[in-house]
């Protein structure tokens, strides 16, 4: 009984001491990539724009939306749709720095902050290589599948201070 009344005292302290952590995670992380979700992206964003209007420190911000998700989901199933999603998350969240927040918005859809950045022209490049990564074919279940994004891109401070403003630039794919 003594060992047994041991045990479960670890197992209690452990589970009250990390179930804060997880639960925070799963509230704040996409179930499917681990990307961070639309919740956590949009309280980081409205944290950077209040750094920006208190430090004048721009931040980048990225659209990107799959393209061909449909026709995958459609021609292969949902499953094969999923690893489509998967994979691009890992291909973007491994091409940006650790810096950076990559989050899944919603189906096909992901959202960028890129901070620091300097300028439309350092976006722009960042873009690029981000497109890049995610645009290579993709082999999954002996199937070799084509993965396209479209990339919009704000700066605040020169795109505006606005959260709507900065998603209706950066929508402007």
């Amino acid at each position: 009984m003594g060992l047994l009344a041991e045990v479960l005292g670890a197992d209690m302290f452990f589970a009250a001491k990390y179930a804060a952590d997880d639960l925070y995670y799963r509230v704040t992380h996409d179930g499917m990539t681990g990307l961070a979700n639309r919740a956590l992206f949009f309280d980081r964003i409205r944290n950077e724009l209040a750094r920006v209007k208190r430090e004048g420190i721009e931040f980048g911000l990225l659209m990107l939306d799959m393209e061909g998700l449909n026709a995958i989901n459609d021609s292969y199933g949902h499953r094969t749709g999923d690893a489509a999603v998967c994979e691009v998350a890992k291909r973007a969240s491994h091409t940006l720095r650790k810096s950076d927040t990559i989050a899944r918005l919603g189906g096909d859809e992901f959202g960028g902050i890129l901070q620091p950045t300097n300028g439309m022209s350092f976006l722009a490049e960042g873009v690029e290589i981000l497109r890049k990564a995610i645009c290579q074919p993709f082999q999954y279940e002996s199937r070799q599948l084509m993965l396209g994004v479209s990339i919009g891109a704000a700066v605040a401070i020169k795109d505006g201070l606005d959260l709507d403003a900065l998603f209706e630039h950066a929508d402007q794919l």
